[in-house]
């Protein structure tokens, strides 16, 4: 697996630089920077980068399989496009008093999320799915922050414990998406940062990023660490493949820059949700 060092395609300095996204259809990376209540996009091809939502503070974001974003904020879920941001359509409100709001979300195949959430009192983060129904179920607490997701296979969810700082695998029931049967891939040391955001590449390798770590580590399915990638901020939060070929492995940062670098491998394509389908028409 060789890769080049990371670069910076994006100098700034943002607060909280989250759930980077690629489109794979317009050929844009998105991302949220949560602190600030904004989302930004860049294009690769003309290198220029531009923030097209401000507005509450998004914890996550999911692509609608029509092109928008479905936008999981403090208290509700949105819809805008971003071709035309003006316009939020509202979805539906998520009010509940162990969350403090939204934090990585994700995606599945049939177009229904899983959505985590950050603790509004000590341990009571958690997991909950979104249906396409907008119906709203938790499946558990127990994290101060809930974090980055993938699906290995239609029968299993890596989840990321930030709290205590472990990846693991839980079994998910193909029809209902309800996650038992947790297994421990892997904890990680102090002095290696704390696991955030990840993504998975072709091959199942788990990219996870460390907060606190300046670093992004690089597990094999079974959880052990194979290969670290280092980056010049400390907070990094998350990844994603993306380009053309989806090599290009993106990563976004708290207090710093968005970086690229050619990852050596190949990302896969991300689910898209289909939360729209259920929006009633607006009245006059």
């Amino acid at each position: 697996m060789n890769m080049a060092e990371p670069r910076v395609i994006v100098n700034r300095e943002f607060k909280l630089g989250e759930n980077p996204l690629w489109d794979d259809r317009r050929k844009l990376l998105f991302w949220t920077d949560i602190d600030a209540g904004e989302l930004w996009k860049y294009d690769p091809n003309t290198q220029k980068a531009e923030r097209f939502y401000e507005g509450p503070k998004v914890g996550g974001f999911t692509l609608e399989e029509d092109g928008k974003l479905a936008l999981f904020r403090v208290e509700d879920i949105v819809l805008i496009d971003p071709d035309n941001p003006e316009k939020v359509e509202h979805l539906t409100y998520f009010r509940e008093e162990n969350a403090a709001r939204f934090n990585d979300v994700m995606a599945l195949p049939d177009g229904s999320v899983y959505a985590g959430t950050i603790a509004a009192k000590s341990g009571s983060g958690g997991l909950y799915h979104v249906d396409l129904d907008l119906s709203i179920r938790e499946f558990f607490l127990g994290t101060d922050v809930s974090n980055g997701m993938a699906l290995p296979d239609e029968h299993s969810l890596i989840w990321t414990c930030s709290t205590s700082r472990r990846i693991v695998r839980f079994s998910k029931d193909q029809k209902t998406h309800a996650v038992s049967q947790t297994a421990n891939l892997y904890t990680s040391p102090e002095e290696e940062g704390t696991p955030d955001g990840l993504c998975l590449d072709a091959e199942g390798h788990i990219w996870s990023a460390r907060w606190d770590g300046s670093a992004v580590i690089v597990h094999a399915p079974d959880g052990s660490p194979i290969r670290t990638v280092h980056v010049p901020t400390t907070k990094v939060t998350s990844v994603c493949f993306g380009g053309d070929s989806l090599t290009e492995l993106f990563i976004t940062t708290s207090q710093g820059p968005v970086y690229a670098l050619d990852s050596g491998t190949q990302g896969l394509v991300e689910n898209r949700s289909r939360l729209g389908l259920s929006r009633q028409p607006d009245h006059p």
